[in-house]
């Protein structure tokens, strides 16, 4: 709007004083003329670039502000009563329990997962091995969530008929000053690897394919590379989960089910 009022008032001004009237147009009304404090289109061009970079890095400044404070689903664990949305930092720091998802894709006909290398920036388990997880924004299902972290981490477009859920579980987790507690959703992705051209973003370094059979001994023996031993047995448990999916032509889950499952019994998961 002050851009255009300077440009209007710019025009009038050099309207009249082409006239015969010596007098001169302004909000104030009519003023004497003088040419030394006459507007020019110069001026006039100056502030709509001024306007316009205000502007720009205004709107740029809110989406980087709102990315940086996003908020999730939280909730009252005792109550089991839903929270106002809560800050994501503020969540981690303070450990105020919330929603997230979980998300095995899995290709049962090569027998791999996918698994994405955490950017070595990430806040949490940097540079480590890991499946897609997303935390529930406000108005979001579980369904909505996990479709949503496809997308977004993997640029994989998934539909909810081909999700599969596995379980609903309580995870408390902390790292680096970060209290993690999470009621997360499980879900499984079955997919067939050649179809999908995987593209990660700015969360991961790589995406790929591994055997089942090297997630396993990465679980159990260097659990480090999946951000160390509570994501290891967590991974194993829902190994038995992913092998109850699989097609009885499964070599690996037909031995992996029945030997995991007596090992997990053991260890009380």
């Amino acid at each position: 709007k002050a851009t255009v009022s300077v440009l209007y008032w710019d025009m009038k001004w050099k309207t009249e004083s082409d006239g015969d009237d010596a007098s001169l147009a302004s909000p104030a009304g009519r003023m004497p003329r003088d040419d030394k404090k006459q507007p020019s289109w110069v001026m006039s061009f100056f502030l709509l670039v001024v306007l316009t970079l205000y502007t720009t890095f205004s709107f740029v400044g809110k989406t980087q502000t709102s990315i940086h404070n996003s908020y999730i689903e939280a909730y009252d664990t005792v109550s089991r009563q839903k929270l106002r949305p809560i800050n994501i930092d503020d969540a981690h720091t303070r450990g105020v329990a919330h929603w997230a998802t979980w998300v095995f894709v899995v290709d049962f006909k090569k027998e791999t997962i996918l698994l994405q290398k955490r950017s070595t920036t990430s806040v949490t388990c940097a540079g480590k091995w890991g499946v897609t997880g997303e935390h529930v924004e406000p108005g979001e299902t579980m369904y909505e969530t996990a479709l949503r972290g496809l997308k977004e981490e993997l640029d994989i477009n998934a539909n909810v008929k081909e999700l599969i859920l596995l379980e609903n579980f309580l995870w408390k987790n902390t790292q680096a000053q970060r209290i993690d507690v999470q009621n997360s959703t499980v879900f499984l992705y079955p997919v067939t690897s050649e179809v999908h051209q995987i593209k990660v973003n700015e969360e991961s370094d790589v995406a790929e394919f591994v055997p089942f059979q090297i997630f396993k001994t990465w679980c159990e023996e260097d659990p480090s590379k999946v951000c160390g031993r509570q994501y290891a047995q967590a991974f194993l448990k829902y190994m038995i989960l992913i092998c109850r999916r699989a097609p009885v032509t499964s070599p690996f889950c037909a031995t992996h089910y029945h030997n995991q499952r007596a090992l997990l019994r053991g260890r009380g998961l």
